[in-house]
């Protein structure tokens, strides 16, 4: 009896063995997949890490890069105004000279000694005249404008825009008496915006170079 008993559970150990075995496998299965997944998880949260950090440091590029490309074309904006108004005054000086010259005439038209029909022919505007009168009243008005716009886009108050600012209050003041603007002073304005702009543009460049915040000038 005894060794019938010994040897069924002889006949029964393989089998034990391989159910050990078999669980060892799944044991071993379930440690490598937790692990795996523990390694996957850590490497989905660092990859969504990188997206989001991606995502931040790209938003940021894009709003510095739409703020240097605002600041520009702001300054090019800038740039055609005060052009457009050093334009407009040397037009407006034309036609301060073609009215100093019809004044002159109706000044001379007053004489008596000159015989009447000379004198009445003198007083009369040709066309041309008359057209030059109007443009010249149609270019103040496109000066007050064009100066008002101006001033709105020089609203940084650096020493640089002051500059610029100051010397047009200057040439305004021989407009509004109706004199010529010196070509000296003109040419002086033009060299002011000058290294107004080039001043901006080099800072546009340290801006976008370095991403800083830089000192106005």
């Amino acid at each position: 009896m005894i060794l019938l008993v010994a040897q069924s559970a002889n006949n029964n150990w393989p089998w034990i063995g391989n159910l050990i075995s078999g669980v060892s496998v799944v044991v071993g299965a379930l440690i490598a997949y937790r692990s795996t997944h523990r390694t996957l998880r850590a490497q989905r949260e660092i990859a969504e890490y990188q997206v989001t950090n991606s995502k931040e440091v790209n938003q940021s590029q894009m709003n510095e890069k739409l703020i240097l490309e605002n600041r520009v074309s702001w300054d090019n904006e800038t740039r055609e105004l005060i052009l457009k108004l050093i334009g407009q005054f040397f037009s407006l000086n034309h036609t301060i000279e073609k009215s100093g010259i019809i004044q002159k005439r109706l000044d001379l038209s007053r004489d008596s000694s000159i015989p009447v029909k000379q004198r009445e022919k003198m007083m009369r505007l040709t066309e041309n005249e008359r057209k030059d009168l109007v443009a010249g009243m149609e270019s103040m008005s496109a000066i007050v404008e064009t100066v008002a716009l101006v001033r709105l886009h020089l609203f940084e108050d650096t020493p640089n825009e002051r500059r610029v600012w100051d010397k047009i209050i200057d040439i305004e003041q021989h407009f509004s008496k109706s004199e010529k603007v010196p070509s000296n002073e003109l040419n002086e304005l033009t060299e002011i915006a000058r290294i107004y702009f080039q001043g901006n543009w080099e800072r546009s460049m340290m801006m976008n170079n370095s991403g800083n915040t830089v000192a106005h000038v």
